[in-house]
């Protein structure tokens, strides 16, 4: 089922839907770190490449975590 799409969403429904591709992709460390990544993304003025990199990285940290984990 696609996600709905529109320009302009309130910062409320841009969360939702965040909130809502991040479960459907199966994505737990950025949908529980989203927020407290994009507020220092803007007071650090990161560009889009940055916060989309460090909202991927902070993912990829938590499953090497739990792989690790998982190992031992």
């Amino acid at each position: 089922m696609p996600l709905p799409r529109r320009r302009g969403l309130t910062e409320q429904a841009a969360d939702a839907a965040i909130d809502s591709a991040c479960r459907l992709l199966r994505l737990p460390s950025i949908r529980n770190e989203f927020a407290d990544i994009a507020d220092r993304a803007m007071k650090d003025q990161m560009t889009c490449r940055g916060f989309l990199a460090e909202l991927l990285l902070a993912e990829c940290d938590d499953r090497a975590r739990t792989e690790q984990s998982a190992a031992s």
